[in-house]
């Protein structure tokens, strides 16, 4: 049976590299962090420039409110649309802290 004995040898040898290679890794990472510099402010040649439009003229906000009613700026229609996804998100995710079982910021003040 020199099959048995062959798989014996490999199972050993794969168990007994396997701390090694987790150890090898290891260092690897602790040695990969040691050499971390401090975070530096970005250059201003990396620098976004500040937008030029104005939200009123911005057509995001005017494509995203095309169903507005006839008479009314789309532009503000669809702003105010934003700022109603922003708060039913914000709303959701405060829901699905509270439905897992985190407590809110005032419930453990109180």
């Amino acid at each position: 049976m020199p099959w048995l004995r062959r798989s014996v040898v490999l199972s050993t040898a794969l168990v007994g590299a396997l701390p090694v290679l987790l150890l090898a890794g290891a260092t690897a990472w602790v040695g990969s962090n040691m050499t971390d510099i401090d975070a530096r402010p970005r250059p201003a040649v990396l620098q976004l420039p500040a937008p030029t439009l104005s939200d009123e003229r911005n057509a995001f906000f005017a494509l995203s409110a095309l169903s507005a009613e006839p008479g009314r700026d789309p532009a503000a229609v669809g702003q105010a649309l934003w700022q109603t996804n922003l708060a039913r998100v914000a709303l959701s995710s405060q829901q699905r802290l509270n439905s897992a079982g985190h407590a809110t910021l005032n419930q453990r003040v109180a």
